[in-house]
């Protein structure tokens, strides 16, 4: 008897897995690179919804860590 190859569950992904995997300067960037790479090479699906989405797309200075926000040095003309 042959049995078929049962397809991993989908994993939903969370808005901060997005942000932080886009984000080197978060100190879990490589923890979520490495973990949605894993899950894509093992053939499983990636889920978002429209929230999460919309919640990435909005990130804007939001995705700087704290620690790095307002160091530019800005310049007076």
């Amino acid at each position: 008897m042959t049995t078929a190859a049962v397809a991993p569950e989908p994993v939903f992904v969370d808005t901060n897995v997005l942000v932080y995997a886009a984000v080197p300067a978060f100190p879990l960037h490589v923890d979520a690179r490495m973990r949605l790479t894993e899950l894509e090479a093992a053939g499983v699906c990636l889920w978002i919804s429209r929230q999460t989405l919309r919640e990435y797309l909005s990130r804007d200075k939001k995705m700087e860590p704290r620690n790095t926000r307002n160091t530019r040095k800005r310049t007076t003309t």
